[in-house]
């Protein structure tokens, strides 16, 4: 049976301590058991890019993330790839240096009618 596309939101930006952040989500649909990347754009609360901060990213079943942990890099980005096994909802969060400060981006995935192969026919049609 295959499951069906992944919807997901593209941006969402938070405030926190020192910092803003902006999480953007691959803009491609994606079948559930398909990879998505989610990046992490940190930057200062003065438009400066945020460089080395730890970001610790974790998600909820029934998803699992390629890395839970990395650091901005010259850009300010951090990113992961979240994998939805099944049909359900999964949100991935980041955390930024211990600071009382997360962002979330929702995947949902819709189970699908499967496309049948092949017809066959029992009888020749008139």
């Amino acid at each position: 049976m295959r499951l069906g596309t992944l919807s997901f939101l593209l941006m969402l930006t938070a405030c926190g301590g020192a910092s803003n952040a902006t999480f953007v989500a691959d803009s491609a649909n994606a079948n559930a058991g398909d990879s998505v990347r989610v990046r992490l754009f940190l930057t200062t609360l003065q438009g400066g890019v945020k460089v080395g901060a730890k970001v610790a990213f974790s998600v909820t079943s029934p998803a699992e993330l390629s890395v839970s942990s990395a650091e901005t890099n010259a850009q300010g980005v951090a990113e992961t790839r979240v994998t939805l096994k099944e049909a359900g909802t999964a949100t991935v969060t980041a955390t930024v240096d211990g600071q009382d400060f997360t962002a979330s981006v929702v995947f949902k995935a819709v189970e699908m009618v499967p496309t049948p192969a092949a017809v066959q026919f029992v009888n020749q049609p008139a």
